[in-house]
């Protein structure tokens, strides 16, 4: 993050976006990827551990005595679950980082036109967000071994749309909202124009 913070920092003090803030970009993604692939991780895990608690306690409750029968028996939940022994209550599972800890703050720090960043959502990524999963296992996200430089897709924050921070997203929405207006007025305009030459030229 603090890397892609400062990598964005340099490409304003520049004036023009080059691949090491792309790069900066991707292994931000990455370090997403493998947060997600964590949790998921210590999730299966969890559930291991509670199907080996049950099956476990399917095996002692017959027996009805002893400190540890009774033990187990008052683990089990009023839906008539058992509670994890080894995991109580998934203190011990890794939850997922806070958002924020992906967001290139700088964005929003920096006077990055919207309307620029609205130009390379809309050339370069074809207004598609990534998968950030997906850069590990789809060869269109590999580097182009020419230049060195990543897809031309990639090249977008908002492409990236998971490590944008909120308030920009929603000043790049502000531009695309007062262009599309523009647009409509601008096709309202060559309507009404186009009918009123159709009725001078009779």
């Amino acid at each position: 993050r603090a890397l892609a913070n400062a990598s964005l920092r340099q490409c304003i003090r520049m004036e023009r976006v080059e691949n090491p803030m792309w790069e900066a970009v991707l292994l931000l993604q990455l370090l997403w990827a493998a947060d997600a692939c964590r949790v998921r991780i210590a999730a299966d895990a969890a559930m291991a551990a509670r199907a080996a608690d049950a099956e476990e306690l399917g095996r002692l409750a017959p027996q009805g005595i002893g400190s540890i029968g009774r033990t187990l028996s008052r683990r089990a939940t009023p839906e008539g679950r058992v509670a994890p022994l080894l995991l109580d209550g998934g203190s011990s599972m890794a939850g997922a980082l806070p958002r924020s800890c992906f967001h290139i703050g700088a964005l929003l720090d920096m006077p990055l036109a919207p309307a620029y960043e609205l130009r390379l959502f809309n050339q370069h990524a074809k207004l598609q967000v990534i998968d950030p999963e997906e850069l590990c296992s789809d060869p269109k996200w590999e580097i182009d071994p020419k230049n060195a430089s990543l897809p031309v897709a990639f090249q977008s924050f908002m492409a990236n749309g998971n490590l944008v921070p909120v308030g920009f997203k929603q000043q790049v929405l502000q531009v695309e909202n007062v262009v599309r207006q523009a647009e409509e007025q601008q096709r309202q305009l060559s309507s009404q124009a186009g009918g009123l030459f159709q009725m001078l030229a009779f």
